[in-house]
């Protein structure tokens, strides 16, 4: 048995505005939101685990992004709510019409 977890991800019943973008939504003081709907490397004894490891790739990633370059809309980017994903059992971002441009940071 599997949790399509996109679908859940985006679905308005647990969240305000499931397409926006709105990292704040997770901060402890803004816990209006059901933060029990959001669990991207699965609960309890099945728990991914590379969890950890993945997250810590993670960050170094966008840290070294995000001191390097600036992050823009290119000129055929979408806005969150036109952006076409394609469903399995993983949810994958399809590439057509979702540029970006990286600017290098002086």
């Amino acid at each position: 048995m599997y949790a399509i977890l996109s679908g859940m991800h985006r679905d308005p019943h647990y969240w305000s505005n499931p397409n926006q973008f709105n990292p704040h939504r997770f901060l402890p003081s803004a816990s209006k939101e059901s933060t029990t709907a959001y669990f991207p490397f699965g609960e309890g004894p099945h728990l991914c685990p590379g969890n950890k490891y993945a997250m810590l790739q993670m960050k170094t990633m966008m840290s070294t992004l995000l001191r390097r370059y600036r992050i823009l809309p290119g000129d055929k980017c979408r806005s969150v709510g036109d952006v076409r994903f394609e469903f399995g059992i993983t949810m994958s971002l399809l590439a057509d019409g979702n540029d970006i441009r990286l600017e290098p940071r002086v």
